[in-house]
């Protein structure tokens, strides 16, 4: 347990990294495992509780956050993200920013002995649904839509790849956490919160609480982007079970999740996006 690998470290610093790409669940994935640490766990206060945000390690590690081969002068972020752990007065930094999932033996080699991590990610349409909305202006185009899912398929291999690299970190999805959030604390090996416990979510998004909002999201696409979004993730085949995602045709989609009043809001979101100004 926690309390075992604290004290094995002499109650030194910690670090507990969650390899996620963006829109994927990781916000609330991180803040439960705040939660499970009970005041020891140390959220950065900058972006979505990101490291890469903090104001000293931002220049560089968001020049060219995407690039495998960008050099990130270690040494120096983790005497940074230390600094700000000893001086909250926590014992355990909660690491969760998207590009460092294009990094993984990098940071396990400057962090070594000192963390504790999981690989995570979810189902591919959701991801392109939230990265659209948030990412972008009306109106959708076609080729917009054939960028932002060719990247979410691009960042998927490498998650893959860092499965079949590093078998010795947990996997785990966002909706195997929703269902069950007990894993994510399994995996750290850590206890899960006793009674409930206040899970803020991102403040876009106007949820709290731990739900899965793969049908909201999903939802704001039209029948028409939805079937070319699943047009091109269908022809990556069994990239998605090995991540142990899954893709749904818009038929089958619609028929289970229509009468759902997650459905309804995920339009209602896009009829409002619609009208947004646009500069």
């Amino acid at each position: 347990m926690l309390a075992a690998f604290l004290h094995f470290k002499g109650f030194g610093a910690v670090f507990f990294f969650i390899f996620s790409p963006n829109n994927a669940g990781k916000t609330v994935m991180s803040q439960y495992l705040a939660a499970c640490l009970a005041g020891r766990g140390y959220l950065p206060p900058f972006g979505h509780g990101e490291g890469q945000m903090m104001p000293k390690v931002k220049e560089m590690m968001r020049a060219s956050p995407w690039d495998a081969d960008a050099h990130m002068a270690w040494g120096y972020i983790r005497k940074v993200w230390q600094e700000a752990l000893a001086a909250s007065g926590k014992q355990v930094f909660i690491e969760a920013s998207p590009p460092n999932m294009m990094r993984v033996r990098a940071i396990r080699k400057h962090f070594a002995g000192d963390m504790k991590a999981v690989i995570s990610t979810s189902a591919p349409m959701r991801q392109v649904a939230s990265c659209l909305r948030n990412y972008g202006t009306a109106p959708l185009e076609a080729a917009r839509i054939e960028r932002v899912t060719h990247r979410v398929i691009r960042r998927a291999r490498v998650q893959a790849q860092n499965m079949a690299d590093f078998p010795d970190i947990p996997a785990i999805t966002y909706e195997a956490f929703c269902r069950e959030p007990a894993l994510l604390a399994q995996a750290f090996d850590v206890a899960p919160p006793k009674g409930p416990i206040k899970i803020q979510g991102k403040k876009n998004s106007l949820i709290s609480g731990i739900r899965d909002l793969s049908v909201r999201d999903c939802a704001f696409l039209t029948e028409g982007e939805y079937r070319q979004v699943y047009a091109l993730l269908a022809e990556e085949g069994a990239l998605w079970s090995t991540l142990g995602v899954t893709i749904e045709s818009w038929d089958d989609f619609y028929h289970k999740h229509a009468s759902a009043r997650d459905f309804d809001i995920g339009r209602e979101r896009r009829a409002d996006w619609d009208t947004i100004p646009r500069g």
